[in-house]
C-alpha cells in the first residue's frame, strides 16, 4: 500500500504537464470567470481540432521535403512543443483543484 505523500507527489505535482491536454477543458472551466466560460470552452475544443490539422499539414510538408528522416522527426517534436512554452508559466501559477 502507498503512503498518502507518495500519491499525492505523483497527482499535483507542481508544473507537471503530463495530463494537460485531456485535462484543459476541466481547467478552463473550473477557472473561467462565468461570464466567458463558454467561449473560452469553445475555444479549447477549437483549438484542439486546429491543432490537429495543422500537425498532419506540417508533418506531410516536412516529409515530402528533403530533410532527412532523423531531422524531421527532431523538427516535428521542437514545433510540437513550441506553443506549450509559453503556457508554463501560465499553469503553474493556477491554483490546484
Amino acid at each position: 500500500m502507498q503512503s498518502h505523500h507518495h500519491q499525492n507527489a505523483h497527482t499535483h505535482t507542481p508544473g507537471c504537464t503530463r495530463a494537460q491536454y485531456p485535462l484543459s477543458a476541466t481547467i478552463v472551466a473550473e477557472h473561467a470567470d462565468a461570464a466567458w466560460r463558454g467561449k473560452a470552452l469553445a475555444a479549447v475544443f477549437l483549438a484542439q481540432g486546429v491543432g490537429r490539422v495543422v500537425a498532419t499539414l506540417v508533418a506531410y510538408m516536412l516529409v515530402a521535403s528533403s530533410m532527412s528522416a532523423s531531422s524531421v522527426w527532431r523538427v516535428m517534436l521542437l514545433l510540437g512543443a513550441l506553443p506549450y512554452v509559453p503556457l508554463l508559466r501560465w499553469r503553474w501559477r493556477l491554483p490546484g483543484s
